[in-house]
C-alpha cells in the first residue's frame, strides 16, 4: 500500500463554524478589547471576576491577569456539552483534528483502488462560535472541515467532495456548542468560560483597587471540564 498526497487545500487562517465577531477571518470586524479563557468568580448577579492569562513583552510565558466582567441583555451566551459518535447525524458540517490521507492499492483484479481516511482524530467540534488553532502545516494533524455523509460507530465524513472513513482514537473528544436562548436561570459561582467583550467602566459596588480592568461581555461560552482536551487543540484569543 502506497500513501499519496491528499488534495486538501491548507488552512492557514483562523478556522470558524460560524464567525464570531472577533474572528480573524473577518476582515471587516474590529478586534475586540477581551477575547479569552479563564475562570469566573461570581460576584454580584451581573459582575464577575475573571481571572485569566495574556502575553506580556519580554516574559516568556502569558502571565496571570484578573478584571471585572459584567454581563447583561448585550451578552450571547453558548454552552459547550461532551456528545458520542452516534450523536452526529448525517449532514451535520464538524471540524476534525486529525491527519487526511489517501492510501493507493491494487486488488486481486489488477485494479487500484484509492482509500480515504481521517486519521489518528484527536478532537471533533461542532456547533456556533467555533474558533479553531491556526494550521500552518500541509502534512500531519490539523483541523479539517466536513460533512457527516455516514452517521455511526463507523463514521465516515464528505471531505472536498470525497468520502472518507474517520478513525478516531479512543481519548477522542467530541464537542457541541449551543446557543443558548438567554442567560441559565442557575450558574455556579464558578465558571469556566471563553469570553468576548468590550472595555467599560462599569464596575462591582465593592471593587478592589487592584483590578483596574472591566468588560462587558458580548459572547460568553460555558466550557466543560470533560473537554480539555479539545479546548487544548482549539485556537484561543490572547
Amino acid at each position: 500500500m502506497r500513501a499519496i498526497p491528499c488534495s486538501l487545500v491548507l488552512l492557514t487562517a483562523v478556522l470558524c463554524l460560524q464567525s464570531p465577531a472577533w474572528c480573524d477571518d473577518d476582515a471587516k470586524a474590529e478586534a475586540p478589547a477581551l477575547a479569552t479563557q479563564g475562570s469566573l468568580s461570581q460576584l454580584e448577579e451581573s459582575f464577575y471576576e475573571l481571572s485569566y492569562r495574556k502575553p506580556v513583552p519580554g516574559k516568556k510565558k502569558p502571565q496571570p491577569f484578573k478584571a471585572y466582567l459584567e454581563v447583561g441583555e448585550g451578552t450571547t451566551w453558548f454552552a459547550d456539552a461532551p456528545a458520542r459518535l452516534q450523536d452526529l447525524t448525517e449532514g451535520l458540517d464538524v471540524w476534525l483534528y486529525g491527519t487526511p490521507v489517501e492510501s493507493e492499492s491494487t486488488n486481486e483484479n489488477g485494479q487500484t483502488v484509492i482509500e480515504r481516511q481521517v486519521r489518528g482524530v484527536l478532537a471533533i467540534a461542532t456547533g456556533e462560535a467555533l474558533t479553531l488553532r491556526e494550521v500552518k502545516v500541509e502534512k500531519g494533524p490539523r483541523w479539517v472541515r466536513a460533512t457527516v455523509s455516514k452517521p455511526g460507530q463507523a463514521l465516515q465524513v464528505k471531505l472536498e467532495g470525497e468520502d472518507y472513513r474517520v478513525l478516531v482514537t479512543k481519548a477522542c473528544a467530541i464537542l457541541i456548542r449551543k446557543k443558548l436562548d438567554a442567560r441559565p436561570a442557575k450558574l455556579k459561582k464558578k465558571l469556566l468560560a471563553a469570553v468576548v467583550g468590550d472595555k467599560s467602566e462599569a464596575r462591582p459596588k465593592k471593587a478592589k483597587a487592584k483590578v483596574s480592568d472591566s468588560f462587558s461581555a458580548t459572547q460568553l461560552v460555558i466550557l466543560n471540564k470533560r473537554l480539555n482536551a479539545a479546548y487544548g487543540l482549539m485556537r484561543q484569543p490572547n
